[in-house]
């Protein structure tokens, strides 16, 4: 959570807030690319080092202030010619392009993080394929 610029970490929300994800080769090859990266960083630092536990920081192991992210976010976006979005906005098009993919709603309420399949059900409804209700085909004399 920011407050007047000043990152304050906290516990998630819920019990689902921290939870174990499945990852695809492609993602995982990034994020060890990340870390090797980061081992590079914390040699070249040394001593000043800053140890946050965090996977993605500055070259000094400090953390990204989020808006930073946000800004980055923002400008990648228009540089690749897409509309106007938050960044919180890339989870509803993850859960939308899911669902409508076939992956089933509970899976994709697991990742999400949801209390229960419920809210993902009531959320994403629309884009399951076979839940939108048919009309009726008007009956023709």
């Amino acid at each position: 959570m920011v407050v007047n610029y000043a990152v304050h970490e906290s516990e998630p929300k819920t019990r689902m807030g921290k939870r174990s994800l499945a990852l695809d080769p492609a993602t995982l090859a990034a994020l060890q690319e990340q870390k090797a990266q980061q081992e590079q960083e914390r040699a070249q630092v040394g001593a000043a080092w800053m140890d946050s536990g965090l996977v993605f920081t500055r070259p000094d192991g400090s953390p990204i202030h989020p808006d930073l992210i946000t800004d980055w976010f923002r400008r990648l976006a228009r540089g690749a010619g897409l509309p106007p979005i938050r960044l919180h906005d890339v989870r509803h098009s993850y859960a939308t392009a899911a669902l409508a993919a076939g992956i089933p709603a509970n899976v994709v309420s697991e990742r999400l993080g949801h209390a229960n399949i419920a809210i993902t059900l009531d959320v994403y409804s629309h884009v399951i394929p076979g839940m939108t209700p048919r009309l009726p085909t008007p009956w023709r004399a």
